[in-house]
């Protein structure tokens, strides 16, 4: 483990502040145990590390007619960047790599990519393509120099051209735009590149690296100009390049939202908030929920009573994101969050085994969504803008093996638009 993770696990009986405890508890959430129980009692290794594992990319990618394996699939040393071993992994203490979680590619870009970011460039060859919560960035060759360009359905940001040749063991940030993305170069025997703002980087905060680039898409706070970066395990200080890139907003229709209100405390920025819909919201813990829904993705946006909000944005394709692993895999539905509440006292500091689970990407025509279980009433709440939001679900009342919990999506008619039986919930 790190030394931040042993010193923190170290430290059993310590008590997280209430505005640390929120933040942490809408981001992880234990592996499965039993009974399954929630603790906000320190930063431990089981909770930083106990997401369960849901899926792995594989698959190919087509590259001008031609296949082009998914990192993770295609690269097995790119596969293990910023993970932990395979003991690691079969006791539940896996950290997703960084191919994993940014859904990485290399030697391959979206024909979108290409057409916004290099239409009237056909010398520019892509080199590695990633992305996060609906922020994609793409790292093209062109001779030998390297550009990043990083897109958003209403944005593009291109960074100016770096020459590719670097000294051994050195990478170099690039590029930082206002999505919180950060790409840079890295020498042929650099293997890994971790890097966070401010404070020493963990393996959560590796980047994405082939071909020379290396990729983090959307994911340090805007605004950022000083990193803690470990190239190898040797750590520096970078500062970010200054006027290294354009950006543009592309649609002349962009539209505006209150989404945009509920960013003061939030540490990712949102892509192109107008384009989310209001959905459901509810009080849980002396805080207001509100749901938004974009592509099959979800923000869960928290405002506490002080009115200052937070956003989180959640994928399905995302590993890390925290729902059952039967929910994950449906094709019928977009991403799934369980947010757990109710704390109470008990001898460590404050537990809950009570989630609320939100959802958006519904099937067309969805106006309910309910919970069935085997030692407890219905639970049922309506759609509303795409988005679905159940609370009181207690987890240590689930059935077990062929007694499981039923999510069912209905249509007004009351009609089964989708059933997804869940071991665990």
């Amino acid at each position: 483990m790190t030394d931040a993770l042993d010193q923190a696990a170290l430290e059993p009986d310590r008590v997280m502040p209430d505005d640390v405890r929120r933040r942490l508890r809408s981001r992880v959430s234990p592996r499965s145990t039993s009974p399954r129980t929630y603790l906000a009692t320190g930063l431990s290794a089981t909770a930083v590390a106990g997401v369960a594992v849901l899926a792995m990319l594989g698959g190919a990618q087509l590259q001008n007619g031609g296949p082009g394996l998914s990192v993770a699939a295609g690269d097995s040393d790119l596969a293990e960047q910023g993970g932990w071993t395979q003991e690691d992994l079969r006791k539940g203490n896996h950290f997703w790599t960084a191919a994993e979680r940014y859904d990485a590619t290399a030697n391959w870009a979206p024909a979108e990519a290409i057409q916004r970011c290099a239409a009237d460039r056909p010398s520019w060859k892509p080199l590695l393509t990633a992305s996060a919560r609906g922020v994609t960035v793409v790292a093209f060759a062109d001779g030998d120099e390297r550009i990043f360009c990083e897109l958003t359905a209403e944005s593009l940001t291109l960074s100016r051209p770096v020459p590719a040749k670097k000294s051994a063991g050195e990478a170099t940030i690039e590029m930082v735009s206002p999505l919180g993305t950060v790409a840079g170069l890295a020498s042929a025997d650099v293997t890994q590149v971790l890097l966070s703002p401010g404070s020493d980087p963990d393996p959560t905060d590796a980047a994405v690296i082939s071909n020379g680039v290396f990729l983090r898409p959307n994911s340090v706070p805007a605004g950022s100009t000083s990193f803690q970066v470990k190239v190898n395990g040797a750590l520096q200080t970078q500062q970010a390049p200054s006027s290294s890139q354009s950006h543009a907003v592309e649609d002349p229709n962009l539209k505006t939202n209150d989404l945009a209100n509920c960013t003061r405390e939030t540490d990712l920025p949102v892509a192109d908030p107008g384009r989310w819909q209001r959905g459901a919201g509810h009080d849980l813990d002396g805080e207001h929920l509100q749901l938004w829904s974009y592509d099959g993705m979800l923000a869960i946006c928290r405002t506490d009573a002080s009115g200052i909000g937070s956003v989180e944005v959640v994928t399905k394709e995302d590993p890390t994101t925290t729902t059952e692993p039967e929910l994950a895999a449906a094709k019928d539905l977009g991403a799934t969050r369980e947010i757990f509440f109710n704390f109470q006292p008990d001898s460590g500091g404050q537990s809950s085994d009570t989630v609320a689970l939100a959802g958006a990407g519904l099937p067309t025509g969805a106006a309910t969504v309910e919970v069935t279980r085997p030692r407890s009433d219905l639970l049922s709440t309506r759609v509303v803008g795409d988005t679905f939001l159940l609370t009181g679900i207690r987890l240590n009342e689930t059935g077990t093996g062929t007694d499981p919990s039923t999510l069912t999506v209905r249509d007004a008619d009351g009609a089964v638009l989708v059933r997804i039986d869940l071991a665990d919930l």
